[in-house]
């Protein structure tokens, strides 16, 4: 993205002045994120007491983009640019034997 808030809002405080801005005033993109989890316990017919459990798991089922927050060391070229993006979506599969 190529500026996420107003950068000309903001400048270096003179010599000897600290700025009057508040402390987190700035804020980074929502994040939009849905996890999935599906499981299912068998029972083995051969042995008593024994069973096997198959579990799948995704995240960010939906594939939302996931910006990360905007640069806001002041003075930086990438001040109020957001560079990156982060959890893409991913999924797991798992199979546990109880005995």
């Amino acid at each position: 993205m190529s500026q996420w808030f107003n950068t000309a809002a903001f400048a270096i405080p003179t010599q000897y002045t600290i700025g009057n801005a508040g402390r987190g005033i700035i804020t980074g993109p929502h994040l939009f994120n849905t996890d999935l989890n599906a499981g299912k316990r068998f029972a083995l017919p051969w042995r008593e007491g024994m069973n096997i459990e198959f579990r799948a798991e995704f995240f960010n089922v939906f594939n939302h983009p996931q910006f990360s927050n905007p640069d806001v060391s002041l003075g930086d070229a990438n001040f109020g640019k957001i560079t990156g993006a982060a959890n893409p979506r991913k999924g797991q599969l798992a199979l546990k034997l109880y005995f």
